[in-house]
């Protein structure tokens, strides 16, 4: 299987959604897409590749829940757009790199996490929470709280600022 909820969709909107126990070998288990909008969604026991979420634009999440989610590769969510995360929370969730935000390169890109927890999760090799490549990160209101990786247990970030 490809992936295992939306692929190749643009302008995908959730809301008040729930996808548990969804597989995908070569993608995202849940969904992706180019601009993502997941508002009020529970993402829970996925497994894919590249992310339970892959964007390949914007994404924004308000009000979400990801638990126990297991990424080969990359974070809960893969992102390669800018990145607006609010009132969420990221339990138990693994990959190699940034077990819950994986962020790739972009210039004059953004990473905003406001009101926001992280908890026991846990890459290999870096971010337990958070990995981002160069670009700013905003975090504001946000706890970190028991996650580990081989580089920055919290957070791994290559270049950009953090405030």
């Amino acid at each position: 299987m490809y992936t295992g909820g939306v692929k190749f969709a643009n302008d995908v909107k959730i809301i008040d959604s729930n996808f548990t126990n969804n597989y995908a070998k070569y993608s995202a288990s849940a969904v992706e897409a180019t601009m993502i909008e997941i508002v009020n969604s529970t993402f829970s026991k996925n497994i894919g590749e590249y992310g339970t979420i892959d964007a390949n634009g914007d994404l924004k999440v308000t009000g979400s829940h990801f638990m126990n989610n297991n990424c080969t590769y990359y974070g809960t969510l893969y992102v390669v757009g800018n990145c607006i995360v609010e009132n969420t929370t990221f339990t138990a969730n693994y990959a190699k790199n940034g077990a819950a935000i994986y962020l790739n390169y972009g210039k004059n890109l953004i990473l905003r996490v406001e009101s926001s927890e992280f908890s026991d999760c846990s890459s290999k090799n870096g971010g337990g929470a958070i990995y981002c490549k160069s670009r700013d990160a905003y975090l504001n209101n946000v706890s970190i709280i028991n996650c580990s990786s081989a580089l920055g247990g919290g957070i791994n970030q290559d270049s950009g600022s953090l405030t």
